[in-house]
């Protein structure tokens, strides 16, 4: 085993010798150097041992690929970046804005401009995650009562109730001056949907996943046998998330935030693409749109985050940008995201390295888990 893998090993094992994981199944490339660790298990109940080719539902590293996609749409012309997006969601036109987060619902301003589909790819456009805790503000016990809240499962409705159901809600802020988790990549999903005329399982197949052979990326699951049993943290270690992963089923709802199954190789695919400069999907162009800060200091001033984003990291189209050092993640210059079942992807766009970590234990914080720490600890 190379000696960065043998650290990487290293750094990952105790977490499954303590039970912490069930298993994980990391990835590091840089040009035709691939190096993979498979350690644990896939299904506690069988002892299934993870193998490289292990399905993982990847929750929110959906949404980079469903920025992807939206970049080949911008480029055939199918909509502009600054188009308004009122004829395709005539549910967000002219919304009124809160006055403030924590203002009554019927505390409203009127829409300043309309919301554009570089809003949606920025997750400027006004709607999303309060990080706060519930019940803090009264939009977020309206959120919760419409059912359009975040999580790592798309909500179980269909793509049109979804949106008229998020319509209904006031926005968090006016469009451009704020920044808001999640609800980018839903709203997202909508658009390309309705822009396209293709569901969104066939988009990301014509646009994306086809032409870079990612053969098991997918709003289903290729291979019942290959998917990853999903656990969450309990009083007494590990329990089951979900049914068995054979009687596990895709979710109702396609959506550009989360609900994606794929593989360490599938993301390695779509990383090499992004440092070749688009290769055959996007232009050069394109990937340094997706791939670099697109958020002004007020837009970070205003976000309804973590105290740190817009320091340590921002946001580009579709995912995480990282702006400055931050012991125990991701370089300076890397694209990607983490997702609340245990997963990230990163593209070191500086260093020319893809990092893959997938494991399959959900995120109970925003804050890493301590084995993500170590696994970028070991990668660097």
């Amino acid at each position: 085993m190379h000696s960065r893998m043998e650290t990487v090993s290293r750094a990952l094992q105790p977490y499954v010798d303590a039970g912490d994981l069930a298993g994980a199944v990391a990835l590091t490339a840089h040009g035709d150097g691939v190096d993979v660790v498979c350690c644990g298990v896939r299904d506690l109940a069988t002892g299934a041992p993870m193998t490289r080719d292990t399905i993982f539902r990847i929750a929110s590293v959906t949404k980079p690929l469903a920025a992807a996609v939206a970049l080949t749409l911008v480029e055939d012309g199918t909509f502009r970046l600054d188009e308004p997006v009122d004829s395709w969601l005539p549910e967000l036109a002219g919304r009124p804005v809160l006055r403030t987060l924590a203002s009554p619902l019927d505390d409203v301003v009127p829409q300043a401009r309309p919301i554009t589909v570089r809003d949606v790819l920025a997750y400027t456009h006004g709607y999303g995650v309060v990080m706060a805790p519930p019940g803090t503000y009264p939009i977020q016990d309206r959120i919760d009562e419409l059912g359009v809240g975040p999580g790592p499962d798309p909500a179980p409705f269909p793509l049109d109730e979804w949106m008229a159901r998020l319509g209904t809600l006031p926005m968090l802020h006016q469009p451009g001056e704020g920044w808001t988790y999640h609800g980018g990549g839903d709203v997202l999903g909508a658009l390309l949907v309705r822009a396209s005329g293709r569901d969104l399982e066939t988009l990301l197949r014509e646009r994306l996943s086809g032409p870079l052979g990612m053969r098991d990326t997918t709003f289903g699951v290729t291979d019942p046998g290959r998917l990853a049993q999903t656990y969450r943290p309990g009083p007494a270690g590990l329990e089951v998330r979900e049914e068995p992963p054979g009687r596990w089923a895709p979710p109702l709802r396609q959506s550009g935030a989360t609900g994606l199954t794929s593989t360490v190789d599938d993301l390695l695919a779509f990383g090499r693409m992004l440092l070749a400069g688009g290769g055959d999907v996007l232009s050069p162009a394109s990937v340094r749109l997706m791939t670099t800060d697109r958020l002004t200091d007020a837009e970070k001033a205003g976000a309804l985050w973590l105290p740190d984003f817009g320091k340590a990291y921002s946001w580009g189209f579709g995912a995480s940008v990282i702006t400055g050092a931050a012991p125990g993640g991701p370089a300076v210059g890397s694209y990607g995201w983490t997702g609340g079942l245990g997963t990230a992807a990163y593209v070191d766009l500086r260093g020319g390295r893809v990092n893959v970590l997938l494991t399959q234990r959900e995120m109970t914080s925003p804050v890493p888990d301590p084995y993500a720490t170590a696994f970028w600890r070991a990668v660097a």
